[in-house]
């Protein structure tokens, strides 16, 4: 968990989020629940929702990591990425691989997820 940095913001194919690397290695891209919210214009809360009723599919720190109640959660409020009211308010705030992003599609599986996972794994992953 100490080697998650963020690197600021990215942008492909028109989609901008957050950069973030390591927590599964070193190297290793990770995105935000929050960013793939965004990307797939949907809400958090729906996507936490997803990965809650199928959390036994996640392998903990290969697919997916919960920043909840974490140091990781000082540096998401000081990037201005989460207020502490969102934090307060959040039961987690996960962290996917692109191994978990890959699992989450699995579970979302309309054309736009399919659509935005090709453009993501050329572009960021």
């Amino acid at each position: 968990m100490n080697n998650l940095k963020i690197n600021g913001i990215l942008s492909v194919n028109g989609m901008k989020f957050h950069d973030i690397e390591g927590g599964f290695g070193q190297g290793k891209k990770a995105m935000l629940v929050k960013d793939i919210a965004d990307i797939h214009d949907r809400k958090a809360s729906k996507i936490n929702e997803l990965i809650n009723n199928n959390r036994g599919r996640f392998k903990d720190v290969i697919d997916i990591i919960d920043l909840r109640n974490t140091d990781f959660e000082i540096l998401l409020k000081d990037s201005g990425i989460y207020t502490q009211n969102a934090i307060n308010a959040s039961c987690n705030i996960y962290l996917l691989s692109e191994r978990g992003y890959a699992k989450l599609l699995k579970i979302m599986d309309d054309d736009l997820a399919w659509q935005k996972y090709d453009e993501l794994v050329d572009g960021y992953f």
